[in-house]
């Protein structure tokens, strides 16, 4: 009778584990893709960074503009995706709102390429040797306008502006990079984002998933550990009982 009540208390164990473990799971990823939180740019000289660190800024975000909020890695940084691309913006630059904004990204901002000279598309702001990522043929238009940064003076007087873009060429493949501003032409007008938002004080971000980080793998593996043992349990519980034969006494 004892045994019968362990196993019993054993196997009850074991499909409770399967159930919170199962449970936990689906709260997890449901909880992954509830909200969607927004920043708006309230200064004019917000960078938008490719790491936490303000060593490596990309280009300046728009101010009145938006950005997707995804995690807060530290206490001065927010993990964010702008325009499709993933990088960090230091909170002091941002207003996290209540609202999904309609026009949250300077989308149809454009660009052209100047008709009397090709230009090279690169990885940093300067006119280094090391730095071409793409050459892009005079006259190319419509190269999307991402944000601007001061760099190096890639020619005298013209200034140290340089453009971020998105270039996609005749096999639409695309490539990021800088583009000196002197040879670029036609720039889209920008105007300013007038939607009105309220201010979000609240809010949390749910990367339960970032720590857990359990795959299918893992977790059929641990589904068989607890699943195998209650089988047997089921087994010892359910089988037949082997009756002793009786020896015939010969005395």
């Amino acid at each position: 009778m004892k045994k019968f009540i362990v196993y019993i208390a054993i196997l009850v164990a074991c499909f409770l584990i399967i159930f919170n473990f199962n449970n936990h799971k689906v709260l997890t990823t449901s909880s992954q893709q509830s909200t969607t939180i927004f920043g708006r740019v309230i200064t004019n000289n917000s960078f938008f960074y490719s790491s936490n660190n303000s060593n490596a800024p990309l280009f300046l975000l728009q101010q009145t503009y938006f950005i997707k909020l995804l995690s807060q890695p530290d206490e001065t940084y927010f993990e964010a995706e702008y325009l499709g691309i993933t990088g960090y913006v230091k909170k002091e630059d941002i207003e996290v709102v209540n609202e999904t904004p309609l026009s949250p990204y300077l989308n149809n901002i454009n660009f052209n390429i100047v008709s009397t000279s090709s230009c090279n598309l690169r990885s940093s702001p300067s006119s280094a040797q090391n730095n071409v990522l793409k050459t892009i043929p005079s006259s190319t238009a419509s190269l999307q306008y991402i944000g601007k940064i001061t760099g190096n003076e890639a020619q005298e007087n013209l200034g140290n502006v340089w453009y971020y873009c998105k270039y996609t060429d005749s096999q639409s493949s695309s490539t990021y990079g800088y583009i000196y501003s002197p040879l670029a032409v036609n720039l889209t007008g920008i105007s300013p984002n007038f939607e009105r938002t309220s201010l979000k004080t609240d809010f949390t971000f749910n990367n339960i998933n970032q720590n857990l980080n359990i795959s299918n793998n893992a977790t059929l593996a641990l589904t068989l550990i607890v699943t195998l043992p209650s089988l047997f349990i089921l087994y010892l519980l359910f089988k037949p009982s082997k009756v002793k034969k009786s020896t015939k006494c010969d005395i």
